[in-house]
């Protein structure tokens, strides 16, 4: 016997209250968080080495990267991010510690 499904079955529901409410991150928001806490990891310790020296810090803003050709790889995305985190959270820097970056990463992908 086959089912005849209507328009009301296919409706789209959202999930974007249910995360706010608990304060839960998207998948891609995880990935953002990972891969920028990463990134400071990196540039605050100086390891490892090989990635450490392929970044490249602005001279003008020690906060600041410079992005290579854009790309799929982390090399690329994670900078890209950083530079973007730090157009909407004006208090954030490399000198920052770990669980502030984190804190404050987290209330704007929050937000």
């Amino acid at each position: 016997q086959e089912r005849s499904y209507g328009g009301e079955f296919y409706s789209r529901e959202t999930s974007k209250p249910l995360f706010m409410k608990h304060k839960l991150l998207t998948v891609q928001n995880i990935y953002r968080l990972r891969s920028i806490m990463e990134l400071v990891k990196i540039v605050q310790s100086k390891e490892p080495g090989p990635l450490y020296q392929a970044l490249s810090i602005s001279i003008r803003n020690n906060n600041r990267l410079l992005t290579p050709e854009p790309s799929i790889y982390f090399l690329y995305k994670a900078p890209w991010m950083w530079n973007n985190l730090r157009k909407t959270v004006r208090n954030i820097g490399f000198e920052n510690d770990e669980n502030l970056i984190i804190s404050l990463l987290r209330n704007s992908l929050l937000s």
